[in-house]
């Protein structure tokens, strides 16, 4: 068998187009018409390749998106000396001191416990720990943690996912903080302050949100904080609120809790006529009439109104409330005296026993 051979008529950049061997002609790749050398395919190469200006792979949602680096945090998180860096969600490096970390978070305490990997390329690179939080999450978080002035909380979408990262990360401390700031939204908004309580499983916090509940009036406006508890949550809260006004309402209307002290006021002295219309039926005890004056009794029925939309002790005390009586009792010259003191030693007193009394009311909360 002939084997086709190069000729000297062939030009000297001619490739050879196969090789004999073992009495067979082994034919070579054709190569590519466009170029000579291989070409590397940068282009279609997997997506889970890393990026050599990073240790994180490029995942492009398109294949025209590139990927950007991760962002340095401000300070103090920009320190290139720490050895942790956080990473959030949205590439923003929160370099961290391992020893802040690890007394702040009983989570990364027990992971700085564990078996470390090997060191990086550079032996002084700082281990990077992706998370799964924002960075306007992190950053307050961190600076509760810090030596640095404690960040500011607008609102209660705000405060929450700050909660439930401490939370999530274990820091106790950090998360004693956070509620107490929870407590404060709660004078305000005592409803969703409630409601977020319960989804962090703090029924302290949730009891004192549930009594600062009772000085709103009822129904409070809607809340999204709703939807993410059960209905028998806001069923326990209401029937807390009903059991509030009935013992309220029960202080201001069953004064005998009172003993002596009760007729020791001037609406219980007073004969004039404007305070005791000449129907009405009078009797005597001791010197003292046992029927308050008609001021008075319109002035019971005030405070019983108020305290069925609003069972709170401070109700009794409140200058809108205090303030009408003390002008329609005062027309009688002989309550003008002392119906200014009267009013107030008696709604303070009043005031006390419904605090005493709804102190014994124990919300049922289930966390």
């Amino acid at each position: 068998m002939r084997f086709p051979q190069a000729t000297a008529a062939s030009s000297p950049t001619l490739r050879p187009t196969g090789y004999a061997h073992a009495g067979h002609w082994i034919p070579l790749p054709v190569p590519s018409p466009i170029h000579d050398t291989p070409v590397l395919l940068q282009a279609n190469m997997p997506s889970s390749v890393p990026n050599a200006d990073s240790d994180r792979p490029v995942t492009p949602s398109d294949p025209g998106q590139t990927y950007s680096p991760s962002k340095v945090a401000s300070s103090p998180f920009d320190d290139p000396c720490t050895e942790i860096v956080l990473r959030t969600v949205d590439d923003v490096d929160f370099h961290v001191w391992r020893a802040i970390l690890k007394e702040a978070s009983t989570l990364f305490a027990d992971m700085f416990g564990l078996p470390q990997p090997m060191p990086g390329p550079t032996t002084n690179s700082p281990r990077i720990i992706p998370i799964t939080e924002q960075s306007v999450v992190i950053e307050p978080l961190l600076r509760l943690c810090y030596p640095v002035p404690d960040p500011e909380f607008t609102s209660l979408a705000e405060l929450k996912p700050v909660l439930e990262a401490a939370r999530k990360y274990q820091m106790d401390y950090i998360m004693g903080l956070l509620l107490r700031r929870l407590i404060l939204f709660a004078e305000n908004e005592p409803l969703p302050a409630y409601l977020i309580a319960l989804q962090l499983r703090a029924a302290g916090v949730a009891r004192a949100a549930a009594k600062l509940f009772l000085r709103h009036v009822d129904p409070c406006p809607f809340t999204e904080e709703l939807r993410h508890v059960p209905a028998a949550a806001y069923y326990r809260l209401l029937e807390y609120r009903r059991k509030c006004v009935e013992v309220s309402c029960d202080a201001v209307l069953n004064t005998s809790w009172l003993g002596d002290e009760q007729t020791a006021f001037i609406w219980y002295k007073c004969p004039a006529g404007t305070c005791r219309p000449s129907h009405a039926k009078n009797p005597q005890l001791a010197g003292r009439y046992t029927v308050p004056s008609a001021w008075f009794t319109r002035h019971i029925q005030s405070v019983v109104s108020a305290l069925s939309k609003t069972p709170c002790w401070e109700v009794p005390e409140r200058p809108d409330v205090c303030d009408i009586v003390i002008m329609e009792g005062g027309v009688c010259a002989n309550c003008r005296v002392t119906i200014s003191s009267d009013v107030r030693r008696f709604s303070s007193t009043i005031a006390g026993e419904i605090e005493r009394r709804i102190s014994k009311i124990v919300l049922d909360v289930e966390t």
